[in-house]
């Protein structure tokens, strides 16, 4: 856009991080517009660009989100930091896991676990192996400090024989009022035969909430 200067790039599927990037520098007074799909690219007012750098830059002191700022001379890339990550094994039913804490009573991780898509692929695989979260905290519309996540499930049929299990992956925030899956994929143990086998006899989801390679 004319008069416009890209200022960032980020993952153009993480809203989390987009609702950020629009609140924190609209508190400051600086417009912004953020578009692609696969990658976004954040752009800001060209008279803005070198105030935007140094929002986002003293806001990556406090605040872990992955971002690549385009400086003007050379990029600056930001990760996550491994450790940040939290990974634990419950080794339990889904429904029993829901009555635990953090789960309980944290909005967002209890929706989650309540939603239709997480209770659906408990209907096939019941136990659930590990929880991974990473904490997100973002600026919401009203620039109040509030915490999503960035959350991995591992459920399976069986936590005592390898029979088949289920990886998802989703962000979430505003109190489990918005929850985007990010991928999703089941794996069958054994050779083809085998596999085959398990899928046909544990799979208890309707075929219209099957993934396509579960068919």
């Amino acid at each position: 856009m004319a008069g416009w200067a890209f200022v960032a790039t980020v993952d153009g599927l993480d809203d989390i991080t987009h609702h950020h990037l629009r609140s924190l520098l609209g508190y400051h007074g600086i417009d912004s517009a953020i578009e692609g799909s696969v990658q976004s690219d954040v752009s800001v007012p060209a008279k803005d660009h070198a105030r935007a750098i140094d929002i986002i830059t003293d806001d990556l002191r406090s605040r872990h989100y992955k971002i690549t700022l385009h400086t003007g001379r050379q990029d600056q890339q930001y990760t996550v930091p491994d450790d940040r990550w939290k990974e634990v094994h419950p080794r339990m039913p889904l429904h029993d896991l829901l009555v635990t804490e953090p789960y309980r009573n944290t909005p967002a991780l209890s929706a989650l676990l309540r939603s239709p898509d997480v209770t659906t692929a408990a209907m096939t695989f019941p136990q659930v192996a590990r929880v991974k979260l990473l904490e997100r905290s973002y600026l919401d519309a009203q620039n109040k400090p509030r915490i999503g996540y960035d959350t991995e499930l591992e459920l399976t049929v069986s936590l005592i024989e390898p029979i088949g299990s289920c990886r998802m992956r989703y962000w979430v925030w505003d109190d489990g009022r918005q929850i985007e899956k990010i991928s999703s994929w089941d794996w069958w143990e054994g050779d083809t035969e085998t596999a085959e086998k398990n899928r046909v006899r544990y799979e208890k989801r309707p075929p219209e909430k099957r993934p396509r390679f579960s068919e």
